[in-house]
This record gives structure tokens, sequence and C-alpha cells, in this order.
């Protein structure tokens, strides 16, 4: 089986490393927002050396989100069986939502919704206006 996880913020790291590690016989994938409030320096070594996750990706949406895009294309989104995400107001996630949801035969599973998704859920018209992405909206119902 094989897992990806998305994370944009330390809580969400913690809580999904919690779940990672219950996972023992699982590929496990994580995708850091490096915009989020990490201090990506040393973060991706010492992630894979306590061995939770065999991959780890950071990801920079303030490089463009060509670039983002081309990182998540590395990975073979055909292979996933999880989606662990935990909200999708960083371009990357939202791209990996509708891709994922809409492509590929994926369990998608909300680990932590925080604030940033409740409210793109309240005011979706408001936040299209500012991605160039269409994003799906979420049921958060139905997660």
């Amino acid at each position: 089986m094989r897992l990806l996880f998305d994370v944009n913020t330390p809580l969400q790291l913690m809580l999904n490393c919690m779940v990672a590690r219950n996972h023992t016989e699982c590929h496990k994938t994580l995708l850091i927002n490096k915009q989020g409030n990490f201090d990506s320096s040393g973060l991706k070594n010492r992630l894979e050396k306590i061995g939770y996750f065999d991959r780890v990706y950071i990801i920079d949406n303030s490089k463009g989100k060509e670039q983002a895009i081309q990182m998540i294309e590395d990975i073979d989104l055909n292979q996933i069986n999880i989606y662990y995400f935990c909200n999708y107001s960083a371009f990357h996630s939202c791209y990996l939502y509708n891709k994922l949801s809409q492509e590929v035969n994926v369990k998608i599973s909300l680990i932590e919704e925080g604030i940033a998704t409740y409210n793109l859920y309240q005011s979706y018209d408001e936040f299209k206006k500012f991605l160039d992405l269409k994003c799906d909206l979420i049921d958060l119902d139905s997660l």
C-alpha cells in the first residue's frame, strides 16, 4: 500500500507522523509546504532518518506553480492508495486534491482541516478569485 501525506504546518506534520508510524508495512511519501512555519534546513534528512516516511519532498510554492506541479508529477500518483491531507489552501494541495479526486482511484482522508480549509469551505467564491487553478469544492461532510 502507498500513502501520500501533505502538510503545511508543524501541527499537521506532528499529526501525520503519528498516523504514518502506525502504517509500518506501507510506502509513505510526505509533501511539506515550505511556505508554512517550517525551518526546512535539515528537516527532510531528519524525517527520512526517523523512518516514518520513505520519501520526503519540500515544496516551495513561492518558486512558482510550475515547480510545484513538476515535483508532484514526479510522484507516481497512480500508485497512491490513500491521500492524507490537512487543507488545500496551498496551491500544491489544491492541485493534488483535484488530480487525485478526479483522475486516480484513491481514498482521501482529512487529518486536520484547520481554519484555512473551513474558511475556504465557507467562502469558496471569494477564494477561487485568487487562484489561477480551479479548485474543486471539498465536500467536508463526506470526509
